[in-house]
């Protein structure tokens, strides 16, 4: 081509840019015909893209980061890369890993269905990781069904740190490895006493031997 090589000056540049205004795109409306477009899918197999190896500075990072933030948050639909429909806003999941928060390209059903797919073919493998997971860590299941059993007996509160409490367990764990003897987390003022019922919180449990937590039972 007679272009290539050819660099056009400022004042040029600025002519063409004054001639273009307002002037329609020639591919306006033009739709391609399937042969057309495995055409062009064909031409551009192995051609690498003219974006390959250039890095943005940081300025054009921001610049561009702001304005697809800008009509991400702002545009009342999104089209989904998934089903192709156009859906609201809302029906997308919010990406805040990036540099700049973003919407999913993905709409939340197809994601939905998606994992539901995915734990339907795969059943027999999330169980066995289950159960190895079970196995080994048996202190955040004892944690979560103490927390099941106290929030059906409505002993939980707010504002407990759970973060203390599951440091009891995880104590009593060590000292059942060391020690060679089962030990306890127990609630020093039980959550069903016969005269009072304590509260599944951090200031009100203990760790005791297992045999010694049976023989107090319910009581204080």
């Amino acid at each position: 081509m007679g272009i290539v090589g050819f660099k056009h000056s400022e004042e040029t540049k600025k002519k063409l840019s004054e001639l273009a205004k307002g002037r329609p795109s020639p591919r306006k409306g033009c739709v391609l015909s399937d042969e057309t477009k495995k055409k062009l899918s064909l031409a551009a197999m192995g051609r690498s893209s003219w974006i390959k190896g250039k890095n943005h500075s940081e300025e054009t990072k921001l610049k561009l980061s702001l304005v697809r933030q800008k009509t991400l948050f702002t545009d009342p639909e999104r089209l989904c890369t998934k089903c192709n429909k156009i859906k609201s806003r809302e029906e997308f999941f919010v990406v805040k890993k990036l540099r700049t928060p973003s919407l999913s390209s993905w709409c939340k059903d197809c994601y939905r269905k998606l994992a539901r797919d995915w734990h339907r073919k795969n059943k027999e493998r999330q169980a066995k990781k289950f159960i190895e997971y079970k196995k080994a860590n048996p202190e955040k299941f004892t944690v979560y069904y103490s927390e099941k059993r106290a929030n059906r007996l409505k002993a939980c509160v707010p504002w407990a740190d759970k973060k203390k409490i599951s440091l009891y367990y995880t104590i009593a764990k060590l000292y059942t490895e060391i020690y060679g003897e089962q030990y306890h987390v127990d609630h020093i003022v039980p959550l069903q006493g016969k005269n009072v019922c304590g509260l599944h919180v951090e200031y009100n449990l203990q760790i005791l031997p297992a045999i010694e937590n049976m023989k107090k039972g319910n009581r204080l």
